[in-house]
């Protein structure tokens, strides 16, 4: 579900980033090993990316395969979690088999996390975690009551967390909580201080694998490597923060109801509706685990996406399996005819948009995001096969503003591994003209010297930014700082809702 036509979109803003990180960790390890914290993302992700790079010669197709497979994973991974959640809590093996089936195949074809998980970008493999963390979590806290070994159990918790928080900061760190939470919902008596001693052997190995992370000799500060982007956080009022709180959460509501479909999340009603008043322990769990990964960025997240709220979507797909699991025990073949129907919504969904991407049904906001605003891809991708075809006729030189994302990311990743295409950053196309140029920023390359001779193009975003007079026209930036430019050619992304093209990619030709 997660395959077909996988290069079909095309590349997203923030993809361009990521691969472009990985690119120069793949190609200095040493130097580059912690660029990702110029973004700053913690560095897991990108060192995957970098090995995940030889597997297509697009490097766009090669980032995507990645979070197929960790996609793919995830749905046996939150099987198993509802699978050993179901044994702690004392259900019969049938109903806890059924239960794990349904919440796999929820995952499996849920529209939500197929889109996710055919991006670059990090939801795929954090979902991953988060999955294995609930189990984890639930197999150390029934072990402790039980008396049983918890010593791998221990080392692959403390290793896991340790991966967790190396992969999104501070969304992570509430995970911690999840073993203390569920051992006080599983019956039990003792346990309690194998529990705190598993836990703080966990911790030491999480934190040996996270703590060079804080260490490395890298930008940025202390508080944006704990926190993510700190500085965009400002101090908010009670009614300020209670605003945010509201906005954010009515849009993971959104999220959840469009994207997990419909049917399955009036399914996730209903389950939840029941555990509340048949399986108050496991409620309790479902709840806490869903605040623990809901309430950190909708908090504080003052620009929230619907891929925020995708790793709490599992708590309730994990919710609806168990209702399926009681449901099944109880009248067979109408739960298996239920469970088919719910199914069916998410299944055409996806099978429309992986058709064709323009098909996908997208919230406002993300329909923005991908298909017509300045990070979507489409004028990007178009503005890169117009200069290769150009390089066909001889060596060129492209210069990209200094701005990450599309298209400045999205050209050079595509164009630098043509040998006739030179590429630089303009040091800033705003105030001096285009033809001031250094080497690539990420790695705070040098200010640099055009070739002569060579045909020079600029690639600039159309309008060129937003200013206090609204979005200005990239002609208006580059014509007075560049006599003799002329527009070459002008790609533009997908109109909006209302029929508007809001965004394109302009070359320009320099000289």
């Amino acid at each position: 579900m997660r395959w077909p036509n996988l290069r079909d979109l095309p590349i997203f803003g923030d993809e361009a980033v990521f691969l472009r990180l990985a690119r120069l960790v793949r190609s200095d390890s040493v130097a580059n090993l912690w660029i990702s914290l110029r973004v700053p993302n913690a560095p897991l992700h990108t060192w995957l990316l970098a090995l995940s790079l030889p597997l297509s010669t697009d490097p766009v197709q090669a980032g995507r395969i990645l979070s197929v497979i960790l996609g793919s994973l995830l749905a046996p991974a939150l099987a198993w979690t509802v699978w050993r959640t179901a044994a702690a809590f004392r259900w019969a093996r049938d109903r806890a088999a059924v239960a794990a089936f349904a919440a796999g195949v929820l995952t499996a074809l849920s529209p939500f996390l197929v889109f996710a998980h055919r991006l670059v970008r990090l939801e795929a493999l954090f979902a991953f975690e988060v999955a294995l963390c609930a189990g984890l979590s639930v197999e150390l806290a029934r072990r402790a009551r039980s008396g049983e070994s918890l010593a791998v159990r221990t080392m692959a918790f403390g290793a896991l967390m340790g991966a967790t928080m190396l992969t999104r900061q501070a969304v992570s760190y509430p995970l911690w909580l999840l073993p203390v939470i569920a051992f006080a919902l599983i019956p039990g008596k003792t346990g309690a201080k194998r529990l705190a001693i598993s836990l703080g052997a966990a911790s030491a190995v999480g934190a040996a694998l996270w703590i060079p992370m804080l260490l490395a000799p890298a930008w940025p500060d202390l508080a944006a490597r704990l926190f993510y982007l700190s500085v965009a956080r400002p101090p908010l009022s009670i009614a300020g923060r209670l605003t945010l709180l509201a906005r954010n959460a009515t849009l993971a509501l959104e999220s959840f109801w469009k994207y997990l479909t419909p049917p399955v999340a009036l399914a996730v009603v209903v389950a939840i509706g029941f555990l509340a008043v048949r399986h108050r322990r496991l409620f309790a769990l479902f709840t806490a685990w869903e605040l623990l990964l809901l309430l950190p960025t909708v908090l504080f997240a003052v620009d929230y996406f619907p891929r925020y709220a995708l790793p709490a979507a599992l708590p309730l797909i994990a919710a609806a399996g168990f209702g399926f699991g009681a449901a099944w025990s109880r009248a067979r073949v109408e739960a298996v005819a239920l469970f088919v129907a719910v199914l069916m919504w998410g299944a055409v969904e996806i099978a429309r948009g992986e058709r064709g991407w323009r098909s996908w049904h997208l919230l406002p906001l993300d329909r923005q995001q991908f298909v017509s605003g300045w990070t979507a891809g489409l004028a990007s991708e178009r503005a890169a096969s117009f200069l290769e075809e150009r390089a066909r006729e001889g060596p060129i030189a492209v210069i990209v503003p200094h701005v990450s994302g599309n298209p400045s990311d999205a050209v050079w990743l595509l164009l630098e591994r043509n040998p006739r295409v030179r590429i630089f950053y303009a040091e800033d196309f705003l105030r001096l003209p285009a033809t001031r140029v250094r080497g690539d920023v990420w790695i705070s390359a040098p200010a640099a010297a055009l070739p002569a001779r060579l045909p020079v193009f600029f690639v600039s975003q159309d309008p060129a930014f937003l200013g206090r007079e609204g979005w200005t026209p990239a002609s208006k930036v580059l014509l007075p700082l560049n006599p003799g430019a002329r527009l070459v050619a002008r790609f533009e992304n997908l109109p909006d809702e209302r029929g508007r093209v809001e965004s394109a990619v302009a070359l320009y030709s320099l000289r």
